[in-house]
């Protein structure tokens, strides 16, 4: 074999291992992204319940019916759904984006979103969150539900928009 034949299988071992090595790291790199990913989400739905735990007038206002909430009570419990409703679109932007995997809205705790028209706060709650999130997550949302919201809002004191 001569020198230069020997050089040029050198040269195609090394380049065939840096490549290997390139793809070893972008790999290691997604890990990490990944892992990142499901970290902050993980420490922001923390927080979000954390703050919910500790504020005893949301926590009363969880165990009101909707008839009995006034339209401050409706703010209140809209405002603090539209924090979880970020949140899972947060989480849902990532799987869009494969950076999280297709079962991440239910791991992380958000396939909640896909029951929310069985009860009549969340429906309600979310006629007023649904212009402010995308496209994505209000499909995700909505035609997860298999029937449209067929509650009738009107007959509970919700604001036309928040405060």
């Amino acid at each position: 074999m001569s020198t230069k034949a020997l050089g040029e299988i050198l040269a195609a071992i090394g380049l065939i291992a840096s490549l290997l090595f390139v793809g070893y790291e972008i790999r290691q790199n997604t890990i990490s992204a990944r892992a990142s990913a499901y970290q902050a989400i993980g420490v922001a739905t923390a927080a979000a319940f954390d703050s919910q735990t500790h504020d005893r007038q949301f926590l009363v206002i969880g165990q009101k019916t909707a008839e009995s909430m006034d339209a401050l009570d409706w703010a209140q419990y809209v405002s603090k759904m539209t924090v979880f409703a970020r949140l899972g679109e947060t989480v849902l932007l990532q799987v869009e984006q494969n950076l999280l995997p297709a079962d991440a809205m239910v791991r992380l705790g958000y396939g909640g979103w896909t029951r929310i028209f069985g009860d009549p706060k969340a429906a309600c709650a979310w006629n007023l969150i649904r212009p402010g999130v995308s496209n994505s997550f209000r499909e995700y949302v909505e035609v997860s539900q298999g029937e449209p919201n067929t509650f009738d809002c009107s007959v509970f004191d919700i604001p036309s928009r928040l405060l």
